[in-house]
């Protein structure tokens, strides 16, 4: 299982409590504070569902050249 895939959920909670205490009106330091996240944070998550709605709230692939797995590497991994 990936880094990723086992933190999905909790990422997912956090951005959804981010918009909805933010459709309360709470403030960006009283939500982060509370999440304890940075203020930055909750700035960006808002800023994205602001913008694109509910799909700006998942998370996009990370960008560059995917990892290469050699033989080598697949007989270390199967081996543990």
């Amino acid at each position: 299982m990936k880094f990723r895939d086992r933190h999905h959920g909790r990422r997912s909670w956090v951005r959804a409590v981010i918009v909805l205490r933010a459709a309360g009106g709470q403030p960006n330091y009283s939500i982060a504070k509370a999440l304890r996240i940075s203020r930055n944070t909750v700035k960006h998550w808002r800023y994205r569902f602001a913008r694109e709605g509910m799909a700006g709230l998942q998370t996009r692939p990370i960008p560059g050249r995917p990892k290469v797995r050699n033989d080598f590497m697949q007989t270390i991994e199967s081996a543990c």
